[in-house]
Protein backbone atom coordinates (compact mmCIF):
# COMPACT_ATOMS: atom_id res chain seq x y z
CA UNK A 1 0.00 0.00 0.00
CA UNK A 2 1.08 3.47 -0.63
CA UNK A 3 0.58 6.53 0.75
CA UNK A 4 -2.01 8.45 0.17
CA UNK A 5 -0.39 11.68 0.21
CA UNK A 6 3.13 11.17 -1.05
CA UNK A 7 2.64 8.00 -3.03
CA UNK A 8 5.36 6.34 -1.08
CA UNK A 9 5.23 3.21 -0.14
CA UNK A 10 4.70 1.95 3.46
CA UNK A 11 6.10 -0.32 5.64
CA UNK A 12 4.19 -3.27 7.43
CA UNK A 13 2.13 -2.42 10.13
CA UNK A 14 3.42 1.26 9.98
CA UNK A 15 1.49 4.22 12.11
CA UNK A 16 3.28 6.56 9.68
CA UNK A 17 4.34 7.28 6.50
CA UNK A 18 8.09 8.08 7.13
CA UNK A 19 8.15 11.06 3.79
CA UNK A 20 5.51 12.70 5.18
CA UNK A 21 4.47 11.83 8.34
CA UNK A 22 1.18 11.39 7.39
CA UNK A 23 -1.14 8.69 9.75
CA UNK A 24 -1.20 5.17 7.69
CA UNK A 25 -4.65 4.93 8.74
CA UNK A 26 -5.66 7.62 6.83
CA UNK A 27 -4.12 5.74 4.01
CA UNK A 28 -5.77 2.75 4.86
CA UNK A 29 -9.06 4.43 4.67
CA UNK A 30 -8.43 5.83 1.48
CA UNK A 31 -7.50 3.00 -0.23
CA UNK A 32 -10.41 1.02 0.81
CA UNK A 33 -13.04 3.76 0.08
CA UNK A 34 -11.04 3.77 -3.48
CA UNK A 35 -11.54 -0.26 -3.97
CA UNK A 36 -14.98 0.02 -2.78
CA UNK A 37 -15.76 2.64 -5.45
CA UNK A 38 -13.79 1.21 -8.42
CA UNK A 39 -17.14 -0.51 -10.19
CA UNK A 40 -19.03 2.92 -9.98
CA UNK A 41 -15.73 4.91 -11.95
CA UNK A 42 -15.30 2.57 -14.47
CA UNK A 43 -19.06 2.75 -15.15
CA UNK A 44 -18.82 6.94 -14.69
CA UNK A 45 -15.86 6.50 -17.26
CA UNK A 46 -17.79 4.28 -19.50
CA UNK A 47 -20.97 6.58 -19.82
CA UNK A 48 -18.85 10.02 -20.36
CA UNK A 49 -16.32 8.15 -22.75
CA UNK A 50 -16.79 10.28 -26.15
CA UNK A 51 -18.27 8.99 -28.96
CA UNK A 52 -15.35 9.11 -31.49
CA UNK A 53 -13.45 6.29 -30.04
CA UNK A 54 -13.34 3.38 -31.74
CA UNK A 55 -13.83 0.90 -28.96
CA UNK A 56 -17.08 2.73 -27.61
CA UNK A 57 -20.14 0.35 -28.77
CA UNK A 58 -22.79 2.83 -29.01
CA UNK A 59 -20.21 4.62 -31.64
CA UNK A 60 -20.37 1.32 -33.87
CA UNK A 61 -23.98 1.06 -33.66
CA UNK A 62 -25.06 4.80 -35.23
CA UNK A 63 -21.91 4.14 -37.70
CA UNK A 64 -23.45 0.84 -39.15
CA UNK A 65 -27.06 2.61 -39.40
CA UNK A 66 -26.15 5.53 -41.35
CA UNK A 67 -25.12 4.85 -44.72
CA UNK A 68 -25.54 6.98 -47.77
CA UNK A 69 -27.05 4.35 -50.40
CA UNK A 70 -29.75 3.68 -47.44
CA UNK A 71 -30.71 7.45 -47.82
CA UNK A 72 -29.79 7.21 -51.43
CA UNK A 73 -32.86 4.71 -51.69
CA UNK A 74 -35.75 5.85 -49.51
CA UNK A 75 -35.64 9.29 -52.03
CA UNK A 76 -38.09 8.60 -54.93
CA UNK A 77 -37.15 10.67 -57.86
CA UNK A 78 -38.62 10.17 -61.60
CA UNK A 79 -37.19 8.33 -63.89
CA UNK A 80 -36.74 10.56 -66.18
CA UNK A 81 -34.53 13.07 -63.33
CA UNK A 82 -32.50 10.24 -62.40
CA UNK A 83 -31.53 9.53 -65.29
CA UNK A 84 -30.50 13.03 -66.61
CA UNK A 85 -28.09 13.20 -63.22
CA UNK A 86 -26.63 10.25 -63.59
CA UNK A 87 -25.63 11.29 -67.40
CA UNK A 88 -24.45 14.62 -66.36
CA UNK A 89 -22.18 13.12 -63.38
CA UNK A 90 -20.61 10.78 -66.36
CA UNK A 91 -17.19 12.26 -67.30
CA UNK A 92 -16.66 12.67 -70.53
CA UNK A 93 -20.04 12.44 -71.71
CA UNK A 94 -22.33 15.18 -73.27
CA UNK A 95 -25.81 14.62 -74.69
CA UNK A 96 -27.29 18.06 -76.45
CA UNK A 97 -30.63 18.94 -75.79
CA UNK A 98 -33.10 17.81 -78.41
CA UNK A 99 -33.68 20.39 -81.25
CA UNK A 100 -37.32 21.30 -82.26
CA UNK A 101 -38.20 21.49 -85.97
CA UNK A 102 -38.61 24.69 -86.62
CA UNK A 103 -37.98 25.10 -90.30
CA UNK A 104 -40.89 23.41 -91.01
CA UNK A 105 -43.33 24.88 -88.78
CA UNK A 106 -41.76 28.14 -91.07
CA UNK A 107 -42.00 26.35 -93.99
CA UNK A 108 -45.72 25.51 -93.34
CA UNK A 109 -46.66 29.08 -92.10
CA UNK A 110 -45.01 30.40 -95.25
CA UNK A 111 -47.00 27.89 -97.40
CA UNK A 112 -50.42 29.00 -95.48
CA UNK A 113 -49.14 32.91 -96.67
CA UNK A 114 -48.92 32.21 -99.80
CA UNK A 115 -52.17 29.81 -100.53
CA UNK A 116 -54.48 32.29 -98.46
CA UNK A 117 -52.76 34.94 -100.48
CA UNK A 118 -53.33 33.63 -103.79
CA UNK A 119 -56.59 32.64 -102.77
CA UNK A 120 -57.30 36.49 -101.95
CA UNK A 121 -56.35 37.22 -105.34
CA UNK A 122 -58.51 34.60 -107.00
CA UNK A 123 -61.23 36.19 -104.87
CA UNK A 124 -60.34 39.65 -106.14
CA UNK A 125 -60.03 38.59 -109.81
CA UNK A 126 -63.48 37.10 -109.82
CA UNK A 127 -64.62 40.05 -108.14
CA UNK A 128 -63.66 42.91 -110.87
CA UNK A 129 -64.65 40.26 -113.54
CA UNK A 130 -67.89 40.28 -112.15
CA UNK A 131 -68.23 43.61 -111.54
CA UNK A 132 -67.29 44.50 -115.37
CA UNK A 133 -69.12 41.79 -117.01
CA UNK A 134 -72.65 42.81 -115.09
CA UNK A 135 -71.73 46.56 -114.50
CA UNK A 136 -69.15 48.45 -115.93
CA UNK A 137 -69.01 46.98 -119.34
CA UNK A 138 -72.69 47.01 -119.72
CA UNK A 139 -72.84 50.86 -118.88
CA UNK A 140 -70.25 51.95 -121.01
CA UNK A 141 -71.45 49.73 -123.88
CA UNK A 142 -74.67 51.47 -123.86
CA UNK A 143 -72.77 55.07 -123.49
CA UNK A 144 -70.80 53.89 -126.58
CA UNK A 145 -73.49 52.66 -128.78
CA UNK A 146 -75.52 55.23 -128.01
CA UNK A 147 -72.59 58.15 -128.79
CA UNK A 148 -71.91 56.63 -132.31
CA UNK A 149 -75.60 56.18 -133.08
CA UNK A 150 -75.61 60.11 -132.54
CA UNK A 151 -72.88 60.84 -134.73
CA UNK A 152 -74.16 58.58 -137.60
CA UNK A 153 -77.65 59.43 -137.54
CA UNK A 154 -76.79 62.89 -137.81
CA UNK A 155 -74.40 62.46 -140.48
CA UNK A 156 -77.66 60.94 -141.75
CA UNK A 157 -79.68 63.46 -141.50
CA UNK A 158 -77.71 66.03 -143.42
CA UNK A 159 -77.64 64.37 -146.74
CA UNK A 160 -79.82 66.68 -148.95
CA UNK A 161 -83.46 65.86 -150.13
CA UNK A 162 -82.13 66.34 -153.72
CA UNK A 163 -79.65 63.02 -154.11
CA UNK A 164 -82.81 61.69 -154.28
CA UNK A 165 -83.64 63.12 -157.87
CA UNK A 166 -80.02 61.53 -159.51
CA UNK A 167 -80.39 59.33 -162.19
CA UNK A 168 -78.64 56.27 -161.92
CA UNK A 169 -75.06 56.32 -162.15
CA UNK A 170 -71.65 56.53 -160.03
CA UNK A 171 -71.87 58.85 -157.09
CA UNK A 172 -68.42 59.62 -155.66
CA UNK A 173 -67.74 60.09 -151.86
CA UNK A 174 -64.45 61.94 -150.82
CA UNK A 175 -62.47 61.25 -147.51
CA UNK A 176 -62.46 64.93 -146.86
CA UNK A 177 -66.34 65.08 -147.09
CA UNK A 178 -66.54 62.05 -144.90
CA UNK A 179 -64.52 63.92 -142.43
CA UNK A 180 -65.87 67.44 -142.22
CA UNK A 181 -69.30 65.46 -142.69
CA UNK A 182 -68.28 63.41 -139.06
CA UNK A 183 -66.80 66.71 -137.17
CA UNK A 184 -69.86 68.74 -137.84
CA UNK A 185 -71.99 66.55 -136.27
CA UNK A 186 -69.45 65.77 -132.95
CA UNK A 187 -69.28 68.26 -129.78
CA UNK A 188 -66.37 68.68 -127.79
CA UNK A 189 -68.21 67.39 -124.33
CA UNK A 190 -69.06 63.87 -126.63
CA UNK A 191 -67.11 60.86 -125.27
CA UNK A 192 -65.91 59.83 -128.99
CA UNK A 193 -63.28 62.77 -129.84
CA UNK A 194 -60.69 63.02 -132.99
CA UNK A 195 -62.45 60.69 -135.65
CA UNK A 196 -60.99 60.45 -138.38
CA UNK A 197 -61.92 58.26 -141.71
CA UNK A 198 -59.87 56.96 -143.94
CA UNK A 199 -60.45 55.64 -147.23
CA UNK A 200 -57.99 52.66 -148.77
CA UNK A 201 -58.19 50.71 -151.32
CA UNK A 202 -59.00 47.53 -149.44
CA UNK A 203 -61.29 48.68 -146.98
CA UNK A 204 -62.66 51.68 -144.31
CA UNK A 205 -60.95 53.03 -141.13
CA UNK A 206 -62.00 54.79 -138.38
CA UNK A 207 -59.73 56.19 -136.04
CA UNK A 208 -60.93 58.14 -132.77
CA UNK A 209 -60.10 58.05 -128.99
CA UNK A 210 -62.94 57.04 -126.44
CA UNK A 211 -62.22 58.11 -122.63
CA UNK A 212 -58.51 59.59 -123.97
CA UNK A 213 -57.73 55.50 -125.57
CA UNK A 214 -57.18 55.27 -128.96
CA UNK A 215 -59.69 52.64 -130.86
CA UNK A 216 -59.54 51.62 -134.50
CA UNK A 217 -62.68 50.29 -136.27
CA UNK A 218 -62.40 48.46 -139.92
CA UNK A 219 -65.04 47.01 -141.99
CA UNK A 220 -65.13 46.57 -145.98
CA UNK A 221 -68.29 48.13 -147.77
CA UNK A 222 -70.12 45.98 -150.01
CA UNK A 223 -73.37 46.12 -152.24
CA UNK A 224 -75.62 42.71 -151.31
CA UNK A 225 -79.06 42.94 -152.71
CA UNK A 226 -79.18 46.14 -153.62
CA UNK A 227 -78.21 47.88 -150.32
CA UNK A 228 -74.93 48.77 -148.92
CA UNK A 229 -73.82 46.70 -146.36
CA UNK A 230 -70.47 46.45 -143.84
CA UNK A 231 -68.21 43.53 -144.15
CA UNK A 232 -65.33 41.98 -142.26
CA UNK A 233 -65.41 43.96 -139.19
CA UNK A 234 -62.78 44.70 -136.72
CA UNK A 235 -62.47 46.53 -133.42
CA UNK A 236 -59.23 47.40 -131.79
CA UNK A 237 -57.87 49.91 -128.91
CA UNK A 238 -60.18 50.30 -125.65
CA UNK A 239 -63.29 49.99 -127.69
CA UNK A 240 -63.01 46.46 -128.15
CA UNK A 241 -63.47 45.84 -124.48
CA UNK A 242 -66.87 47.17 -124.89
CA UNK A 243 -67.53 46.42 -128.61
CA UNK A 244 -67.47 43.56 -130.62
CA UNK A 245 -67.27 43.59 -134.49
CA UNK A 246 -70.62 42.34 -134.32
CA UNK A 247 -71.67 45.42 -132.96
CA UNK A 248 -70.27 47.43 -135.41
CA UNK A 249 -71.81 45.97 -138.02
CA UNK A 250 -75.27 46.33 -137.25
CA UNK A 251 -75.36 50.06 -136.43
CA UNK A 252 -73.30 50.50 -139.84
CA UNK A 253 -75.91 48.51 -141.38
CA UNK A 254 -78.74 50.28 -139.97
CA UNK A 255 -77.78 53.59 -140.73
CA UNK A 256 -76.85 52.89 -143.91
CA UNK A 257 -80.20 51.69 -144.69
CA UNK A 258 -81.91 54.57 -143.29
CA UNK A 259 -79.23 56.52 -145.64
CA UNK A 260 -80.26 54.40 -148.85
CA UNK A 261 -83.69 55.48 -147.87
CA UNK A 262 -82.93 58.84 -148.14
CA UNK A 263 -81.36 58.40 -151.98
CA UNK A 264 -84.25 56.33 -152.83
CA UNK A 265 -82.06 54.04 -154.98
CA UNK A 266 -80.48 50.60 -154.60
CA UNK A 267 -76.99 50.37 -155.03
CA UNK A 268 -75.56 47.45 -157.39
CA UNK A 269 -71.63 47.79 -156.64
CA UNK A 270 -69.38 49.52 -154.31
CA UNK A 271 -65.48 50.64 -155.48
CA UNK A 272 -63.31 51.89 -153.07
CA UNK A 273 -59.90 53.87 -154.29
CA UNK A 274 -57.82 55.58 -152.55
CA UNK A 275 -59.09 58.51 -150.56
CA UNK A 276 -62.36 58.09 -152.40
CA UNK A 277 -65.37 55.36 -152.87
CA UNK A 278 -67.90 55.35 -155.62
CA UNK A 279 -71.69 54.09 -155.20
CA UNK A 280 -73.12 52.88 -158.35
CA UNK A 281 -76.80 53.71 -157.90
CA UNK A 282 -79.53 51.55 -159.92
Amino acid sequence: MNCVRCNMPLETNARFCRNCGLPASVSLEQAQQGTSHIPSQQTDAAATQPSWLPSSPPLQQPTQQWQPTQYAQEQSYPSSVQASYNQSDTPGTFQPAPTQPTKPKRRSRLGGCLLGAFGLLVVLIIGLGAVWVFVARPYLHNIAVQQINNVMSQAVNQIPPQLSQLPPGPVVIQQNALNNLITLNTSPSDPVQHTNAQITPNKLVFDFQIYGQNGTITGVPVAQGGKLILTNATVSGLIGLILSPSDITSIFNQHMADAQARLNHQIVSVQLASQQMTLLLA
